[in-house]
């Protein structure tokens, strides 16, 4: 059974993903309509969705512990 703490850290990663994922994919949108090749965007929406990812693990770690 899950405590009130597992569930406020779900809501946490669910937060950052979801963040992450509006970071990722508007990175991607300007990447792609700045002239970059579409794979070549992909990638720079990637990497700023595992950059957000990560920044927001780390905010969420330092706040709650």
């Amino acid at each position: 059974m899950s405590t009130p703490t597992s569930a406020i850290r779900a809501l946490w990663v669910a937060l950052g993903l979801m963040l992450a994922l509006l970071v990722g994919v508007a990175a991607g949108i300007l990447a792609w309509m700045g002239g970059q090749h579409p794979a070549a965007a992909v990638l720079t929406g990637g990497a700023a969705f595992g950059g957000t990812v990560a920044l927001t693990l780390m905010v969420k770690k330092a706040l709650i512990e």
